[in-house]
């Protein structure tokens, strides 16, 4: 219960301590994900898609309790089609049918060239929008 309580209390979750999962919201089941993902204090925490169908505020928390992590010296692995969430990340990985196309800087990417070369390439709105959040981000 010790565990709990203090996975708890850093993904900010202890007003809902006691709660049955099944009543609590999706964006806060989201975050209960993540402090799950925290038991044991692992040196990396993955997590697949982690801000699909959360709503703006419980993604702020969320980022919130991830950076606090960075910030104690953890990792965070996380895959993503969401670009907001990708201007977040210090590095960034692009995969094409499994293979990886891009790893590096999220700045990097405006010189990444798609295998094909061509401009039509469906990475390279993704590599604009990535650049454009990054211009935006605080």
């Amino acid at each position: 219960r010790e565990v709990a309580r203090s996975a708890a209390e850093t993904a900010e979750l202890m007003p809902w301590f006691d709660a049955p999962t099944m009543t609590l919201s999706g964006g806060t089941r989201q975050r209960l994900n993540i402090a799950i993902g925290m038991l044991g204090d692992p040196a990396v925490i993955v997590l697949d898609e982690p801000t699909t169908g959360v709503d703006l505020a419980h993604r702020s928390q969320m980022w919130g309790v991830l950076k606090r992590r960075v910030g104690e010296g953890g990792s965070v692995l996380y895959s993503t089609h969401n670009n907001a969430d990708a201007a977040l990340a210090d590095r960034v990985v692009v995969l094409v049918g499994g293979t990886i196309a891009y790893s590096g800087s999220l700045e990097g990417i405006a010189e990444f060239a798609p295998a094909s070369g061509s401009e039509d390439d469906a990475l390279d709105p993704v590599a604009r929008g990535l650049l454009a959040l990054w211009d935006e981000r605080p």
